[in-house]
């Protein structure tokens, strides 16, 4: 299955999950060489929302076989340690990145940056 499929139904699917659960997990599913990887980024980890948001990226990655590795921030204020995890996923090769950045202003650089490294990334929850 090419990326752009998996990605898309680990968004739905993560959107599917929101609607129906109360609470998340943040246990990434066990990342295998010949599966995707995909990092989610979200901007304030500990967050009921977020948890949402998690389990059902984590339930996608199983459903859909593709590693699922959730990082974040503790709250929006770390922007610095966002930019980190950002380019921390880079240096990591995922296939894909879904990030809600905590500033766009401010993380604008880093997403181009990682943009041009040819890995698709995907805005989530984004002000603008």
């Amino acid at each position: 299955m090419k990326i752009r499929k998996i990605i898309a139904l680990i968004i739905c699917a993560a959107m599917a999950v929101g609607i129906v659960s109360a609470c998340g997990s943040s246990e990434p599913t066990d990342t295998t060489p010949d599966r995707p990887t995909i990092y989610v980024i979200v901007k304030a980890m500990g967050n009921a929302y977020w948890g949402i948001l998690q389990a059902g990226a984590i339930d996608a990655g199983r459903e859909f076989n593709a590693n699922v590795i959730i990082t974040g921030i503790p709250d929006e204020a770390r922007i610095e340690d966002q930019i980190t995890l950002l380019q921390n996923a880079v240096s990591a090769r995922a296939d894909a990145i879904l990030i809600a950045v905590a500033s766009s202003e401010a993380m604008a650089g880093a997403v181009e940056d990682a943009h041009d490294s040819g890995i698709p990334i995907i805005l989530i929850d984004s002000g603008r």
